[in-house]
């Protein structure tokens, strides 16, 4: 009895070293986000140009209803952070801080949850210290909180509940889930997921098993209560508030495209650079199922679940590609509402969980089929190379390198992405603040070669900018600004008109370019917008990283500093 203690003890500080190494190689990964704070090189697009405000202005107004500096003053639905309970950093920390705080805390989550989900699915502590510090390093984005990097952690919570222990635990971890993802983005397909798993348990061995049940019922009471608002809004409306969303036309792609696409390279938001895992997978399935029949029943009970994921896998990217398929498209238009408003095919937002789980099914198989003498050497090599193919492949494509190199070289600059400081440059706008000299809720600005979301995060009333839930009307009364301009580029026009999410004061000579470095050397010339609306609308000075050619529009003044890449045109709306 004493030596089965032992042993049992030693098996958890086996598995609490292996936990910690990989905790400390994660930490010590991630140190280029806190050595160089606001320096450190971040996404622009969706994240600083977008998600990063929603959580800011939901912290600026936490106890209002609306907020005022968007356009004509928004419901908070306009701006819903896509993981509530994360803008709690943002109460009480200045938004940088909190915004790396918030991306630390969803990498070592990532890292735990991986880790435990494999060491329960697979009690294999080198494959489970393996795979969860490479999911730890995925290019995330970390203002989509849990959705995408959380899904391991909830998955072992289910597990647990499932085998019957550790209720609390399992409990509170749905809890945190809950709280810190979006219902919208993934929160649908994984109460889906769970209520489809349950149902075939209850099916197969003729009983509800109300552990689950109950963690099901958890998870959607969260959704409803922290999403009340725009379930509202959704589903019977609010007090007349037509959404911009009514207008979407949702757009198609060629089917065999889509699929492999889905299937072979995931998408940007939920990246999970899974294409050597992919070859490997399927190598994989065709031999351990030729091999079926010499393996014990713990093996052929895992060869059953590997199997289920591959075809959750293969099911996602065909879903994805037949919502996108001309004929679907067409009838989802016809029929309007959240048959376009609502992107269903988002359960691609739980391929980086499925996929690295998968390759922990593929490790695990190797040291199965390989273990006999004369196979061992070479089945760790395989295992080797494997995981270090892998590795290296999430590394070159993660945010954490471009960070490394930012840290070791201080001009080192990649397209695609800025340091919060040069992004936001608040000592520069504070510089406008200051010539303008009024009170910043007495006056709106517009921006044009730089994104409003950089003016709205320093304060500004803003007749312009990113929102997801916006009023129609308002949307119409905007485009009358630039109606002239979207005239002359069809793309742009459809851009706008289809989707609008993007509600910005574009131009034809400028398209899709929403930022300039000081020495772009670009001109507008003629920049043909509807002034009289303009001012109708209130605004009165338009922030410029380019200069305008336009008699309507006075330049005040130039801004720049010598250590931010842009610099701002400060122009005022004739009359206004």
């Amino acid at each position: 009895m004493r030596l089965k203690l032992l042993k049992t003890e030693r098996l958890r500080t086996d598995w609490r070293f292996f936990f910690l190494t990989g905790l400390i190689i994660v930490l010590i990964i991630y140190i280029p986000l806190i050595i160089l704070g606001g320096n450190v090189l971040l996404t622009i697009h969706d994240q600083l140009d977008g998600e990063v405000l929603s959580y800011v202005l939901t912290a600026r107004h936490f106890f209002d209803n609306s907020i005022p500096e968007l356009f004509d003053g928004v419901l908070k639905t306009a701006v819903t952070p896509p993981a509530p309970l994360m803008v709690l950093p943002y109460l009480f920390f200045p938004a940088r801080v909190a915004f790396q705080v918030n991306y630390l805390l969803v990498a070592l989550i990532a890292y735990a949850g991986m880790f435990f989900c494999i060491k329960e699915i697979l009690n294999t502590r080198w494959i489970a210290l393996c795979i969860s510090v490479i999911f730890s390093i995925l290019p995330f984005y970390s203002v989509y909180g849990l959705s995408v990097m959380g899904q391991p952690m909830l998955l072992y919570s289910f597990i647990l509940l499932w085998k019957g222990n550790k209720y609390r635990k399992s409990f509170g971890i749905i809890a945190l889930f809950g709280f810190c993802s979006s219902l919208v983005l993934v929160g649908y397909a994984d109460l889906l997921i769970i209520l489809v798993c349950i149902l075939s348990l209850s099916i197969r061995n003729r009983k509800i098993n109300m552990r689950m049940a109950a963690g099901f019922l958890e998870l959607l009471c969260i959704y409803i209560i922290m999403n009340i608002s725009l379930l509202k809004e959704m589903l019977i409306g609010d007090q007349g508030f037509v959404s911009h969303k009514s207008e979407l036309v949702a757009a198609s792609e060629p089917v065999r495209e889509a699929f492999s696409n889905m299937l072979f390279h995931g998408q940007y938001h939920a990246l999970p650079l899974q294409l050597i895992i992919v070859f490997a997978v399927v190598i994989s399935f065709f031999v351990i199922i030729s091999n079926f029949k010499y393996l014990g029943k713990k093996d052929q009970c895992y060869i059953y679940q590997f199997t289920i994921l591959l075809a959750y896998a293969i099911f996602v990217a065909l879903f994805y590609a037949l919502w996108k398929f001309k004929p679907i498209v067409d009838i989802r238009n016809e029929l309007g509402g959240l048959f376009t408003s609502f992107q269903v095919d988002r359960f691609y937002w739980i391929y980086p969980a499925v996929w690295y789980i998968l390759m922990g099914y593929v490790l695990y198989f190797v040291s199965v089929l390989w273990n006999e003498k004369r196979l061992f050497v070479a089945g760790r090599i395989v295992q080797f190379f494997l995981v270090f193919s892998v590795a290296l492949n999430v590394w070159n494509n993660s945010n954490i390198k471009i960070n490394w190199n930012k840290l070791l070289d201080q001009n080192y600059s990649k397209s695609g992405y800025l340091t919060w400081n040069d992004f936001y440059a608040s000592d520069l706008f504070d510089d406008i603040k200051s010539y303008i000299g009024k009170e910043t809720d007495t006056y709106k600005v517009g921006s044009v070669g730089l994104y409003p979301s950089i003016a709205l995060y320093n304060g500004f009333y803003c007749i312009d900018g990113y929102s997801n839930n916006y009023s129609l009307e308002y949307k119409h009364e905007f485009r009358k600004i630039i109606e002239n301009e979207l005239n002359k580029n069809e793309s742009l026009k459809a851009y706008f008109d289809d989707w609008g999410n993007r509600c910005y004061l574009f131009s034809s000579e400028i398209p899709f370019q929403y930022y300039f470095t000081k020495d772009s050397q670009v001109v507008i010339r003629d920049w043909d917008i509807n002034v009289t609306q303009l001012k109708t609308m209130g605004c009165n000075y338009i922030f410029s990283s380019i200069e305008i050619d336009n008699p309507d529009l006075v330049l005040e003044k130039k801004f720049e500093t010598p250590y931010n890449s842009f610099e701002v045109y400060l122009y005022s709306v004739a009359g206004a």
